[in-house]
């Protein structure tokens, strides 16, 4: 049986488990390659604290769509960044993603490839696979 959650945030991630338990994850936005959008740094942390409690997810595997993983950032479905309330509940959504994946009791083994914005997924890994292509936005 599919878990609810894997239907719950379709609109941007992609989930698929084999019968061994390894969990696949793979951002995407319309199905394509991953942009970095306010509702989808929401939903992260409410699909993190999912797969932590779905006991059948034995190893998770982040991945993007396409040739890149969240090189784009849609600003204004951020809200307006320059006032202090609305950055304040961006920078706790943030903890609250790096707390849920270093609270996941399974390993997390991370592929991705060029250049990267979000880079908290790759980064809570405890492997991760890149191209030789791949660099952090902020070293671009």
């Amino acid at each position: 049986m599919t878990p609810e959650y894997f239907s719950k945030f379709a609109n941007f991630f992609a989930l698929d488990r084999s019968p061994s338990g390894v969990l696949s994850l793979r951002f995407h936005t319309d199905g394509g390659p991953a942009t970095f959008t306010g509702p989808m740094h929401s939903a992260l942390p409410r699909l993190l604290d999912d797969i932590a409690m779905d006991r059948d997810n034995q190893i998770l595997i982040i991945t993007g769509t396409g040739d890149r993983f969240m090189t784009e950032i849609d600003g204004p479905s951020l809200g307006d960044i320059t006032k202090p309330m609305v950055w304040d509940a961006i920078i706790a959504e943030g903890r609250r993603v790096v707390q849920r994946f270093a609270d996941l009791e399974m390993p997390i083994v991370a592929a991705v490839h060029r250049t990267l914005f979000e880079d908290q997924a790759p980064r809570s890994a405890i492997a991760t696979l890149m191209t030789r292509e791949l660099r952090a936005e902020r070293d671009a």
